[in-house]
């Protein structure tokens, strides 16, 4: 079944680097000392020496200094019209830890000084309510389909840089009323599109289940990230999910990556959780993430204080996992 359902993904280009010379001024000034008064005849004498000696490579000496310039503007120009990282997380089983992971994922980022979005593409809106956010003013829905602007629609939480675009039940009748139109599996990304530059992350949180509402999702995006429950049945639903990945490579979005499977639940007592590990380890062993999500506690209970495990308990460990998830996914970015 796993052998069936393998899939290669491809390592993020690594950015571009500045080279040591480019970034580096000459400063035209000094501090005054005892040979100033020869400089400044040496100086006399060469002024007088280039009025009556023309030098045709100062025009060259000033076009090989404005070129560095202008292109250190363009590279500046280029990093601040950086576009955002699009990540979905998606599993058609319920209760594996994919709104947990998508809500706690992007508090570790926000913490650790990135921008953060999350759009909560869910009907059941469990990733809103987790932040404390509400969507029945607006959200999702109303994104999609340009009824409001989207800096209207955009929620603040209790974590400095992280915002949510809310989801309502509004959204279960998208699904239907975007079955007819043209482009439907495209709604959603091009909704994003005038927010990539806000942000260095955009999250998305799918529904439960590989309806228009995950396609758009998958379509939206640039990675997925897919939250896999150390049990049994959770291999079944990792098959087909990887089927309807490839199906939107070959027709929706070429670019879209695996970004990782990421264990989550894990019972370091069962074996049964050891055995899958391993053997999801072994099929698709560079698309898996270092880290493992433990069953924890605290994990649970924080939704219902509408906070992130990053600000209901920071030194537990399922902050401590998540906020270590959060350095590797940076890193691979």
């Amino acid at each position: 079944m796993l052998r069936a359902a393998e899939a290669a993904v491809s390592d993020p280009a690594p950015a571009n680097c500045i080279a040591d010379g480019e970034a580096t001024a000459a400063v035209g000034m000094s501090v005054p000392g005892p040979g100033a008064e020869r400089n400044r005849n040496r100086a006399v004498l060469v002024s007088r020496e280039t009025q009556t000696r023309p030098q045709p490579e100062k025009r060259g000496q000033a076009e090989a200094i404005r070129l560095p310039v202008a292109a250190n503007m363009a590279m500046v120009a280029a990093v601040s019209m950086a576009r955002a990282r699009r990540i979905v997380f998606a599993n058609q089983k319920g209760g594996v830890g994919k709104t947990t992971t998508a809500v706690n994922l992007g508090a570790a980022l926000a913490v650790a000084g990135k921008r953060v979005l999350l759009v909560d593409f869910d009907p059941q809106a469990n990733s809103s309510t987790s932040l404390g956010c509400d969507g029945e003013q607006g959200g999702s829905y109303e994104l999609i389909t340009g009824v409001l602007p989207p800096e209207e629609l955009i929620q603040h939480t209790a974590v400095p840089g992280y915002e949510v675009v809310p989801s309502s039940i509004n959204l279960a009748g998208a699904a239907v009323e975007l079955v007819n139109q043209s482009r439907r599996e495209f709604y959603l990304s091009d909704a994003l599109n005038d927010l990539d530059t806000a942000y260095d992350y955009l999250f998305i949180d799918c529904p439960p289940s590989l309806g228009l509402l995950t396609i758009n999702g998958l379509t939206a995006a640039s990675q997925v990230i897919i939250p896999l429950q150390c049990e049994y049945f959770a291999l079944e639903g990792l098959s087909e999910l990887l089927k309807t990945i490839r199906r939107v490579q070959g027709t929706l979005n070429p670019a879209l990556t695996v970004g990782g499977i990421l264990f989550t639940m894990f019972d370091v007592r069962t074996r049964l959780s050891q055995e899958v590990v391993r053997e999801v380890t072994e099929f698709f062993r560079h698309q898996v993430f270092r880290t493992i999500i433990p069953r924890n506690v605290r994990l649970g209970e924080a939704p219902s204080y509408s906070q992130p495990i990053q600000l209901y308990d920071p030194k537990c460990i399922g902050a401590r996992s998540y906020n270590a998830l959060a350095r590797e996914v940076a890193q691979h970015g």
